[in-house]
């Protein structure tokens, strides 16, 4: 018997044998489906989904799998005693060879995972509120300056400005090395080793291996970086106290800060520049009312008048649930597991790897009224939809902890988009020549 519950879900008051569905699909010719999912991205789970008419369905992306689709059975990924991380996120692939085949904090469930979790989040407890505030006022202010430069050419100037997204990225780097270094690191190497030390390298032969030597050649210059912070005595410290190795210890900064803090927060910022550029002019007043009027009861920026900016978080929310930095995350079950969707129950063995869709799961219509809409203040007026938000590491609302993958930094990114938004509304004016567009591919 089903019944629906407050959350918009259909749940079941049992499950019996009988009522358990089996997974509708099959796992086809990989080279077909892979083809397939590069050129039609998300809109290849669709296609799938309205297909097999169900929200779980056995796929092909180059390798066997089961899809999650919807709001409520994307949480299975999350059940850390059923399911372990694989060596992926996105379309990303890690290179351990690349890496001195140290394997990432996040792509762990050992007890050297713990270890490491603990040392950032231990890190990150002492790093206070109005410090991320601050310097990020401060870098977001001078690049702000340059932009009033290089985007006012002069009148008989045939020089292009350089890309507005590639500036935002570069302000990005600038803000998260600083908070996590104490020092800009050059923005080129970080952005070649976050891409191509996580994608296949396709190229054959010798140029492969000058490729890899190259990318790895990065890796140690970014470490090197990391060597002459005058935070690196603090984070040796700590990072004993935890058991962590030294190179351990500069490993997990590093990871964090390309990887997780500058991979997410670089792709949600320009997705805000994106999205404030195209926002109707009453969208726009009513930000920039909400922030001044914050201010000025406030007496001033600070956490807590952030904290009172409730439709500006509405409105970043609302980019992280219909541009998701990252679309696809990774499980492989552990042991025999029925896992419920909003189309029924399903048996997942042991062994069978789960790709869980954020992307669909943000569009689920049992839960987001007009899913495929961009509505600034969806969060600001109903509240309660937050507690349905996925990040790549488990539920938005959940809070990190040494038993979780959840993002330690995710307090950090916040205050950092919240810092890049307000300023880019109550200080800028602008237009694109090309008014961008978002589909359903990525």
């Amino acid at each position: 018997m089903e019944v629906i519950s407050q959350k918009g879900y259909r749940q079941r008051k049992s499950i019996r044998d009988d009522s358990i569905q089996s997974i509708p699909g099959s796992y086809g010719h990989k080279f077909i489906s892979s083809s397939k999912l590069r050129k039609q991205g998300n809109l290849y789970f669709k296609t799938l989904q309205k297909k097999y008419q169900q929200n779980v369905f056995r796929f092909n992306i180059g390798v066997r799998a089961i899809a999650l689709v919807d709001n409520q059975v994307i949480r299975a990924m999350f059940q850390n005693e059923k399911v372990t991380r694989e060596d992926a996120a996105g379309k990303y692939i890690t290179n351990y060879n690349l890496m001195d085949n140290l394997r990432p904090s996040i792509l762990t469930d050992n007890q050297e995972r713990v270890s490491r979790k603990s040392f950032i989040l231990q890190t990150l407890a002492t790093i206070p509120n109005e410090f991320i505030i601050q310097q990020s006022y401060r870098i977001i202010d001078e690049r702000f300056q340059r932009w009033n430069k290089i985007y006012r050419p002069a009148k008989n100037s045939k020089a292009m400005p350089a890309p507005w997204d590639n500036e935002i990225q570069h302000l990005c780097c600038d803000i998260i090395c600083q908070l996590f270094m104490a020092k800009v690191v050059n923005f080129e190497s970080i952005f070649q080793w976050y891409t191509e030390a996580m994608e296949k390298i396709k190229v054959p032969g010798l140029l492969k291996q000058r490729r890899c030597t190259d990318i790895y050649n990065t890796y140690i210059e970014l470490f090197k970086e990391i060597e002459n912070s005058p935070y690196l005595p603090y984070y040796l410290h700590t990072g004993r106290r935890h058991s962590l190795s030294e190179d351990d210890i500069k490993e997990t900064v590093l990871f964090g800060i390309i990887f997780n803090a500058f991979g997410s927060c670089e792709a949600i910022m320009r997705t805000c520049a994106a999205r404030i550029g195209v926002l109707s002019n009453d969208d726009r007043n009513q930000l920039r009312k909400e922030i001044n009027t914050a201010i000025r009861e406030s007496n001033g920026l600070s956490f807590q008048t952030l904290s009172k900016m409730e439709r500006l978080t509405s409105f970043i929310a609302e980019i992280l649930r219909t541009s998701s930095p990252v679309s696809l995350i990774f499980r492989r079950a552990t042991q025999d597991m029925l896992i419920q969707a909003s189309t029924g129950t399903y048996k997942v063995s042991k062994g069978q790897l789960l790709v869980g869709n954020i992307h669909l799961a943000h569009r689920d219509p049992d839960v987001f009224p007009e899913p495929n809409t961009f509505k600034p203040f969806r969060f600001y007026e109903n509240p309660d939809l937050m507690r349905y938000m996925v990040w790549e590491a488990g539920l938005y609302q959940d809070e990190p902890a040494d038993s979780n993958h959840q993002c330690p930094g995710k307090k950090v990114v916040m205050i950092v988009l919240q810092m890049f938004t307000l300023k880019l509304l109550m200080h800028t004016e602008f237009k694109f020549d090309v008014p961008p567009e978002w589909n359903e591919k990525q």
